[in-house]
């Protein structure tokens, strides 16, 4: 191991050596000789490159990258001198230099160097696949560097297959034959490239699933490694194809569907899409992945549709007939309408809600953590909507308790109207003059409930006033005659006419009649009228409202204050 040591050390010092003539000289008639003592130790450069790559394939360690610096440093140093060979061959033909024995000597370093170069550059690559596949056996910091050693290896890579090819490149530039390069070039980063995208599309799952993982178990050290390497690889691949791809255009290669690929991979916006090649790319790469999701997937959808669809017809149909059952069941309690059309929506409800939670089940959707979520939600909502649960509550001690009924005639909360429709939450009362008041039910089991509908006769209070002066016997007389004379009285309870109060201006009777509670309001106009028309008849007034004011003057002053009242002034 010492004498190789010794062998790689003055290998490179033979390359310090050789790198002198590489410099630009000044061109002249005179430089074409100059020219071919750079070339020829370009040659020295080249051989002293190829033996230390010998070394370097039986080496290991620290030395082994120790020697890989050299060989990219000597590889750098004679693409640098070639290009530079070619710039000065370029100038002396311009100014009409023969330089057809420098051309021919670079042709002829070029031709020798290819080969071997190529075949360094496929050593090149199979280590790094190698080592690719250590990577993907190892676990942990291992990995981690493992992958930091891929990154390495393919930034040098990178720059080899860069600087081949601005060799390439400029030797066509003198009329040099680069085909032979110029064609391995073209295959190599061809395969390269459409492998990469394969490649850049693994390490972007794998990156996703390195997340998804850790997500799971934070707290994890082999996780945390695991997705350190995912991301090292993900950027690798990334910046090697965008490597490729610019080196693909100086070449003038295609490379439209590889930016396509690129994007799509990434899901990257890159100043690509302002092509219109690229960007119609794009649409038909998505447009294709649609169809294929459509051709692999509609069946599937399809199936899974038509059965979401019978389901829940299916449980439709099933919750009919259950409201037709309890319908009928409920026909013969005792339950207020209410009760029962409440009982027969929660019955379809009920299940209808079974019905969803199995065409939830039929999606995937974990149903069991979904209803736990909702009773932890609905512990919150609860808090947030408190008056909304106290309307529930006082909907159900309506139901359970049957203050009224649908079509009852009430009042409450203020209002009097007919029951057209209630719910747990709210009832609706329509008045009498047809206008539709919807109360929260906490304000109607609050308050007063005055059902006027709940028994069927009702009893009819009126107070009628006459004047002092009338005949109190005869205007009883009347009042009993008029009663017996409405047909909606009732007999039974007998009707009370009583004298009931001896007002201020006026001798109060006190009618009370029992009707049937569809009669109520009839009777009341029916009684008045009559009664107006009866004391009319027998000459008995009703007086008016009226005050008397006594006033008390003493003094000088009586005499003309009475005349004053008596003149009305």
């Amino acid at each position: 191991m010492l004498t190789r040591w010794f062998f790689t050390c003055a290998l490179v010092a033979l390359s310090a050596l050789c790198e002198k003539p590489v410099a630009a000289q000044p061109s002249s008639p005179a430089s074409v000789a100059s020219i071919v003592s750079t070339i020829t130790a370009l040659r020295e450069v080249a051989h002293a490159r190829d033996s230390l790559s010998a070394v370097a394939d039986t080496s290991s360690g620290t030395i082994q990258d120790v020697l890989d610096e050299q060989i990219t440093q000597l590889d750098a140093d004679f693409r640098a001198g070639m290009i530079t060979a070619v710039e000065r061959i370029q100038g002396d033909q311009k100014r009409g230099v023969d330089v057809t024995a420098a051309r021919s000597l670079l042709t002829a370093v070029a031709q020798e160097e290819w080969p071997r170069y190529q075949a360094q550059l496929q050593k090149r690559l199979q280590g790094i696949a190698a080592l690719t596949r250590a990577s993907d056996k190892a676990a942990g910091s291992e990995r981690v560097a493992m992958e930091a050693e891929i990154t390495q290896r393919t930034d040098r890579l990178v720059q080899a297959f860069e600087a081949f090819v601005d060799e390439v490149l400029s030797l066509e530039r003198v009329g040099i034959d680069a085909s032979a390069p110029r064609q391995f070039l073209v295959q190599g980063l061809t395969a390269a490239a459409s492998g990469m995208v394969t490649r850049l599309q693994l390490a972007g799952r794998a990156h996703a699933s390195a997340v998804a993982r850790l997500s799971r178990d934070a707290s994890n050290a082999d996780l945390r490694y695991a997705l350190e390497a995912a991301d090292e690889r993900l950027k690798r691949t990334s910046l090697t194809l965008q490597t490729a791809i610019r080196i693909m255009d100086r070449l003038q290669l295609d490379t439209e569907n590889l930016r396509v690929a690129y994007i799509g991979a990434t899901g990257k916006l890159t100043a690509d899409v302002f092509n219109w090649r690229v960007l119609g790319g794009l649409v038909r790469a998505q447009w294709a992945q649609l169809l294929d999701v459509l051709a692999g997937k509609a069946p599937q959808w399809l199936f899974q549709a038509g059965v979401i669809v019978v389901t829940f017809l299916a449980f439709r149909a099933i919750a009919q007939l259950v409201r037709a059952t309890v319908k009928r069941a409920v026909g013969y309690s005792h339950f207020s309408e209410l009760m029962r059309g409440t009982l027969v929506g929660l019955a379809g409800m009920a299940v209808m809600l079974v019905g969803l939670i199995v065409i939830l089940t039929q999606l995937g959707v974990q149903v069991a953590p979904l209803l736990a979520g909702f009773g932890v939600a609905g512990v919150v909502v609860g808090f947030a909507m408190q008056s909304t649960l106290s309307n529930f509550a006082a909907g159900g001690m309506i139901l359970g308790n049957r203050p009224f009924d649908l079509g009852d005639e009430i009042e409450v909360a203020g209002v009097a109207g007919h029951v057209r429709h209630m719910s747990l939450v709210s009832t609706t009362v329509v008045t009498g003059d047809n206008q539709t008041l919807i109360i929260p039910n906490s304000a109607v089991w609050g308050g007063v409930i005055r059902n006027k509908t709940t028994q069927p006769n009702r009893r009819v209070d009126l107070t009628f006033g006459i004047g002092y002066g009338n005949d109190i016997e005869k205007a009883e007389r009347a009042l009993r005659e008029v009663v017996a004379g409405l047909e909606n009285v009732l007999k039974d309870p007998a009707p009370v006419i009583k004298l009931h109060q001896l007002a201020d201006a006026s001798v109060l009777f006190l009618v009370r009649v029992w009707t049937a509670r569809t009669h109520y309001d009839a009777v009341i106009w029916d009684l008045t009228r009559a009664v107006k028309l009866r004391f009319d008849q027998d000459g008995i007034t009703i007086p008016l409202p009226q005050r008397e004011l006594h006033f008390k003057v003493s003094g000088k002053d009586a005499s003309a204050a009475m005349g004053a009242v008596g003149s009305g002034s």
